[in-house]
């Protein structure tokens, strides 16, 4: 095959071309901008060869984004933590994690906080956790233990003691007692 600028012989077999040829130099450069853009592309899109990644969404339990959420990663090997807000839309991302056990916990204002179970970041792997918090609302807890006292009926302690003309000379706001 002939090369269309310099009529030079060259083939598959035989690659010996005029390295000033006006195509020679064409292709050198094409073949130079590709490897750059494949080299930055690879860099800028892949995780580290030896980390991962944990990305989601804080929503309500509506399905809307919250936006300033907090979200905080906690490394329960190292004990390392890890803090980021969400962004507009909601979103969250942690790049660059030490493949591991994690465990996330969103918080908002006036929201209840949300805990994932553990996580596990793999390297170069990715995982995605979407939270749902609930609007916080007055809890009341009441917890009953043992048995109950046991109340006597048929006498009135709180009269022990008290005589007769103590209890009717007695007055409380408006009402008399036993009259």
């Amino acid at each position: 095959m002939a090369c269309p600028s310099c009529s030079a012989f060259f083939s598959l077999r035989n690659s010996w071309h005029n390295p000033f040829c006006v195509t020679f130099l064409k292709r050198r450069r094409l073949l130079l901008a590709t490897t750059v853009v494949v080299l930055v592309a690879s860099s800028i899109l892949a995780q580290d060869a030896s980390t991962g990644a944990v990305k989601g969404t804080v929503m309500d339990s509506t399905g809307g984004v919250i936006v300033d959420a907090t979200v905080v990663l906690l490394n329960v090997a190292t004990g390392f933590r890890y803090s980021i807000a969400t962004d507009p839309q909601g979103r969250f991302a942690f790049q660059m994690l030490p493949p591991g056990e994690y465990v996330a916990r969103a918080t908002a204002t006036a929201m209840s906080a949300q805990v994932t179970p553990r996580l596990q970041v793999a390297v170069g792997g990715l995982t995605e956790v979407q939270f749902k918090l609930r609007v916080a609302g007055a809890k009341e807890e009441v917890t009953v233990s043992g048995a109950p006292p046991t109340v006597d009926t048929n006498q009135p302690r709180f009269l022990r003691g008290l005589r007769h003309g103590q209890l009717t000379t007695c007055r409380l706001t408006g009402a008399a007692l036993l009259t």
